[in-house]
């Protein structure tokens, strides 16, 4: 680009390089620091997070005040932000995906990703405004061909046309960054391109410095040595050297004398702009802020020429070789329109033109006190003409006399009797071969031939939407409907792409029922319906009395179309969402929390009454959303680090959660209850969308900041599934459209911010054929249901049944049915694009015509304290085929709920008294009746017995383990931790705490204490300090009411003498990796063991463990017992005399001999969990007499045997293998 015609650019104010954090709210409140903080990109988020409320405390914002563009801002960098606020720049983003393909080189993903668009412009339905397809930041010409073009977006890379903007072909795909804010085309050879790259204007992108090609822009160059990784927003090339190429960046004015391939810094600050006084290149002119430089020596050095203008707060400059003395320099104040000035002599005096209108505001006039002017503003100048100016803010103005009088010529929508331009106005320049001014604006690029009066759009072929977010149809392939930062909100259509909403477009949903049926929102939640791609029918949110998140998330329930869930502080419900008329549609809060935005809301693809939503870092999920009044639980002791950015389900099993949370990927079959890591080896970048894969068996996608990646168990770890789409498109979501006839036909759709819509077809990978049955023995007539686990993903399934009927089948899961005694062998073979696979499986099946039921249930709660509801939903378990159920209670003081009663399989049960309940199935098919009886299953206090938890399982908190945490942060949570006999402990990991003084408590379910001997409480711990002036400490605590009431039972922290400590100080991270880093192994203390006879008797005991972050190390706690050994230890001289148990170990069955009488004694065992399993009264029992025990359901482990006799108790304990 030829800049002695024309300059055109923006820039923003440097942050101040430190702020006192004491002053920053009085410096941030009356002036907008924010604005400048959000482009410097070493200032942490959450500084100037608070600079922008504080700055808008008490202020309403308007229309174009720069609220909306920080919000957009926000929205994305909280994806790429550590706990402390840090950013993750692009380079670091990029270096992690290099190191995670080059370790993963050979691994093929056989992706074939096709760019949907929008690539030629959407038709326009009836917005009332233009179309666009995206923001422009760059715009340049080749030297000698007018008809070829070149732009460069903010997140979309740089594109080139040969037909003068008829078409457009992408250069950039390959490169680690897709912003681009300025070009060069080579004057002498204009097969070599530069590039600046970064976001000038919005920060959308960060800067990697410059790139450089050599062959037109098929293959790129980093070319930043001596420059780093500035965002470029403007370059030059001296037209007398084109060696000479002069930067204006993030980090100040660098030069390059050897056409780009190093650089030396010639001035410091944040430039946006410069440019070469024409027919002079030793003269250069640069801008920042309001701060003139100028220098007379190409560039070598710069002196400040700004004496003169007046303040402002960004600023272009531009001249014309009709005048080469004249420099115009625009402003602007704060976000309206500020001044534009003039120089006759080279910048070294100046004199104001005009400072009204208000040409950076919405209205025909300037009359307005709205604008944007630290976003969207440039300056060009005739080069025919030095007196007649274009300015472009929201709208574009021109001056004849020199900017004294402005004249609109271009309106955002069409008005003032001018042409519709779409607003924000980013970029102007004039190609010096046909004088043809070009505008470069959110919506894309036009150009003008006779200097306003008419504009054209030439942005077809441009795909470069920043995608916000999508919705599939479940039935119409070919229909998926977008929202647009900028342009919008569109749908893809078999017809081609339709606008169906203006403004800004965010979240968005088709009826999965009837297609015609769609839902696009505007920030902050204002949802409207969409009738036929084409009518939008209002909004639907009316009667919600709040607001929501910039993305507000919302859903149609799976289940019924006429509902839908809204997250905006609260969650909200509507049951008639296609009434007739907005109007009519109706809303219930059906949340008990309010507080800050919602950012995720998720419906179970399993079981429609399950919600999940996300406010931040903290997860709340309801197990009953359709009911009239929904309960909520805060789920504590979640995994990972940062915000909650998406969450999948599996179709077929409520308890199955996937979610994305930060940079990681968790797993939880048990509903949110326990996590493990499923990250892998994914790079550590932001994970930003997570979708299940139901024709896979676990197939799951992940969209991240850059990439798409994929895993299932056939794959030892996650492959990069990103074959032709660009690697550093940032993915912000995933959806799958499900074909209805052949999974062959499902397709993966991946938008993007900056690249628009993509599809591919899905990953297949190489079969091996596998599959299960619910049951394999079973009596006759009894259904078998079939899995399909064939690794890969097959897309034709042939089984064949012997014995069964069907005899074969084409479904993935069918059921069969078998009639007659037998053994049977089952076949399954799968194929797909890639080839086939077959396994058959001998004697899989066995039919006994005399097979009886297998007694199992399970409840969701057994342990109540006095004042709570008894509610209990019991699940049935029993195998071999049950057809009846049959449930009792002893004592018999229940009630029935939800239409369900003693022959329901599943029933819900509320016992009306309190006390304990022994309960009872019995379970009956076609030979016969079983029964089972668990004592004690049901009661009003806690667990009898000896109370154990080692936390190896990951289910504590489905045992009624629970968590306090008040400030919603770091939490306790299950972590890996060695030598103490398992792998797994609790942990509060105070490193990544940042709030001081935070208690969080790991309280323990109900444990009743035995009333005659003397409990004990022990627990082992493992910790290290952090720092060497502070530590981090454990509070234990005892409750006897429930957790009403609390009494401290010990406090420890470390003196600096080992007190506490069980490591030595380290600031290396520290996670237990043998017994001596645990108490008493070494180093520190011994592990403590608290007296409980104080509290003997007592039945609603709660224990707990309390942290104090100081943010140390992590503090590991393990292996928590309330026993009774020390009371009445195993080898006491009574208990060996008057019993003796034997084998021990056994395998669940064993013998007790008696030594003494034990008339009406009571003889209970109890679990390795505390939980009584057999229970039996002794009618009568002479001297040297004995008793067998068959325990017919058993976990390995260490049990107690209590008998409570006239005497007092014995215990013995033994072991089952």
């Amino acid at each position: 680009m030829n800049k002695l015609l024309l300059t055109c650019t923006t820039f923003f104010i440097i942050a101040s390089a430190i702020i006192a954090q004491n002053n920053q709210k009085n410096d941030t409140a009356n002036y907008p620091y924010w604005i400048e903080m959000m482009q410097d990109e070493t200032a942490n988020f959450y500084d100037v997070q608070n600079a922008f409320n504080t700055y808008w405390e008490g202020k309403t914002p308007s229309k174009s005040s720069g609220w909306k563009i920080y919000k957009r801002w926000e929205y994305q960098m909280l994806f790429k932000i550590d706990e402390q606020g840090f950013r993750l720049s692009t380079k670091d983003i990029h270096n992690k995906v290099s190191a995670f393909q080059k370790k993963n080189r050979n691994t093929k993903s056989s992706a074939n990703w096709l760019n949907l668009g929008p690539i030629d412009l959407p038709e326009n339905t009836g917005t009332g405004q233009p179309n666009g397809m995206g923001r422009i930041n760059a715009i340049a010409f080749h030297p000698d061909n007018e008809d070829i073009i070149f732009i460069g977006a903010p997140q979309g890379g740089l594109w080139k046309s040969t037909d003068g903007g008829q078409s457009w072909t992408v250069l950039t795909d390959s490169q680690p960054t897709l912003g681009v804010s300025s070009i060069i085309i080579n004057q002498a050879d204009p097969e070599i391109i530069l590039i600046g790259s970064g976001d000038r204007d919005a920060g959308d992108s960060d800067g990697m410095g410059v790139f450089k090609s050599t062959d037109g822009g098929n293959t790129w160059q980093s070319s930043n040595d001596g420059m780093g990784n500035h965002t470029v927003g403007r370059m030059i090339q001296d037209p007398d050297n084109d060696q000479i190429i002069l930067a204006a960046t993030s980090g100040g004015i660098y030069k390059s004398t050897d056409l780009g391939d190093t650089w030396t810094s010639a001035q410091s600050g944040n430039f946006k702009d410069l440019l070469f006084k024409p027919n002079n290149s030793d003269v250069v002119y640069a801008i920042t802020a309001n701060n003139f430089y100028k220098s007379t020596n190409n560039g070598d050095s710069f002196v400040n020429s700004s004496s003169g203008l007046p303040g402002g707060s960004r600023g272009g400059i531009a001249v014309s070789p009709a005048d080469p003395e004249r420099v115009y320099v625009l402003l602007s104040s704060g976000s309206v329109f500020g001044s534009v000035s003039e120089s006759t002599d080279a910048g070294e005096n100046w004199t104001v033109k005009s400072t009204s209108p208000n040409i950076f505001d919405y209205s025909c006039d300037g009359g307005g006190t709205s604008g944007q002017g630290w976003y969207d503003m440039d300056i060009a100048i005739d080069p025919n003409n030095a007196d007649f100016v274009f300015v472009g803010g929201v709208n574009t103005w021109v001056s004849t006399d020199a900017g004294s009088n402005w004249q609109i010529k271009s309106h955002w929508y069409g008005s003032c009797s001018v042409d519709a331009v779409h607003a924000d106005m980013h970029v102007f320049e004039i190609n010096p071969l046909n004088n043809r001014l070009y505008n470069g604006n959110d919506g894309g690029l036009y150009y003008t031939d006779n200097n306003g009066n008419d504009w054209t759009q030439i942005s077809n072929g441009l795909a470069i939407s920043q995608i916000y977010k999508i919705g599939s149809s479940a039935t119409v392939r070919e229909l998926v409907i977008n929202g647009y930062q900028d342009n919008g909100t569109a749908t893809f259509t078999s017809e081609g792409w339709k606008t169906v909403m203006g403004g800004d477009g965010m979240d968005c949903v088709i009826d999965w029922e009837d297609p015609n049926y769609s839902y696009g929102e505007y920030y902050y939640g204002n949802i409207d319906r969409i009738y036929n791609n084409a009518n939008n029918q209002g909004s639907v949110v009316n009667g919600i009395s709040e607001d929501g998140a910039w993305v507000t998330p919302f859903t149609l329930s799976h289940a019924d179309a006429n509902i839908m869930f809204v997250g905006m502080k609260g969650v909200w419900r509507s049951t008639n969402i296609k009434a007739s008329s907005t109007s009519q549609i109706q809303w219930t809060q059906i949340s008990d929390f309010n507080g800050s935005n919602c950012n995720l809301l998720v419906q179970s693809d399993a079981n429609a009454d399950i919600l999940f939503v996300g406010k931040g870092g903290n997860l709340k999920l309801c197990i009953n959303a359709n009911a009239e009044s929904p309960s909520w639980e805060s789920i504590g002791g979640l995994p990972g680090n940062g915000d909650i950015n998406s969450i999948a389900t599996d179709p077929n099993n409520e308890n199955r959660i996937f979610m994305a949370r930060g940079n990681g990927i968790f797993y939880s079959d048990d509903l949110c209850e326990s996590w493990t890591d499923i990250s892998g080896n994914l790079p550590s970048i932001p994970m930003r969308s997570i979708v299940y894969y139901k024709n896979s068996v676990d197939g799951l996608y992940v969209g991240a900041q850059a990439g798409v990646y994929y895993k299932d168990p056939s794959l030892s770890d996650w492959v990069l599934f990103n074959d032709d789409l660009p690697l550093s498109s940032v993915v912000t979501e995933l959806e799958i459209f499900y074909d209805g006839t052949s999974p062959s036909g499902d397709r993966l759709r991946a938008s993007t911010y900056g690249r628009g819509l993509w599809e591919t077809t899905m990953y297949q990978g190489v079969l091996s054929a596998d599959f299960e049955g619910d049951q394999t023995t079973i009596p006759s007539g009894c259904t078998v249901q079939f899995t399909d686990l064939t690794t890969g993903v097959p897309q034709n399934w042939n089984w064949t049944f012997e014995g069964g009927t069907p005899a074969s089948s084409t479904q993935q899961h069918p059921e069969v049915v078998y009639e007659t005694n037998g053994t049977y062998n089952v076949s399954l073979e799968v194929t797909n694009d890639n080839g086939s696979d077959n396994i058959s499986k001998e004697n899989y099946i066995t039919v006994d015509a005399g097979l009886v039921p297998e007694v199992h249930f399970m409840a969701d709660k057994q342990y109540f304290c006095t004042d709570e509801e008894m509610l209990v939903h019991f699940m049935d378990e029993s195998l071999h085929c049950p057809t009846a159920w049959l449930w009792s209670f002893s004592p018999n003081n229940v009630t029935y709920l939800d239409d369900t009663d003693e022959q329901s399989q599943n029933p819900v049960v509320e016992f009306t008294q309190n006390g304990s309940y022994h309960v009872t199935l019995e379970v009956s098919n076609s030979n016969g009746t079983s029964s089972h009886t668990a004592y004690q299953f049901i009661k009003t206090g806690g667990k009898v017995g000896l109370f154990m938890e080692d936390f190896e399982d990951g289910n504590a908190l489905n045992r009624g383990w629970s968590i306090v945490n008040d400030d919603g942060g770091t939490t306790w949570e299950e972590g890996n931790a060695a030598g103490n006999g398992g792998e797994k402990a609790m942990l509060m990991n105070f490193r990544n705490y940042t709030n001081f003084g935070a208690r969080d408590r790991l309280i323990s379910p109900l444990i009743e204490l035995d009333a005659s001997l003397d409990g004990l409480l022990s627990f082992e711990h493992a910790y290290a300090k952090y720092y060497d002036a502070y530590t981090d400490s454990l509070i234990v605590y005892i409750s006897t009411d429930c957790g009403e009431s609390w009494n401290r039972l010990m406090q420890a922290g470390e003196d600096g003498n080992g007190s506490f400590a069980t490591h030595e100080r380290t600031t290396q991270g520290f996670i237990p990796s043998g017994p001596e880093d645990w108490c008493s192994a070494g180093f520190g203390p011994s592990c403590y063991d608290i007296d409980l006879s104080a509290y003997k008797g007592e039945e609603f005991v709660k224990i707990a463990f309390e942290s104090y972050n100081m943010r140390g190390n992590g503090l590991y706690i393990d292996l928590v017992k309330v026993d009774y050994a020390e009371a009445i230890p195993e080898n006491h001289a009574a208990t060996a005399s008057i019993i003796h148990l034997s084998p021990n170990p056994n395998h669940g069955e064993f013998e007790i001999s008696f030594s003494q009488e034990m008339t009406n004694a009571t003889l209970e065992v109890f679990n390795p969990l505390g939980q009584l399993v057999y229970m039996e009264t002794l009618k009568s029992s002479n001297t040297q007499s004995s008793k067998k025990i068959h325990l017919k359901q058993y976990t390995t482990g260490v049990y107690m045997l209590k008998i409570k006799h006239k005497d007092g108790e014995i215990q013995k304990k033994f072991v089952v293998e």
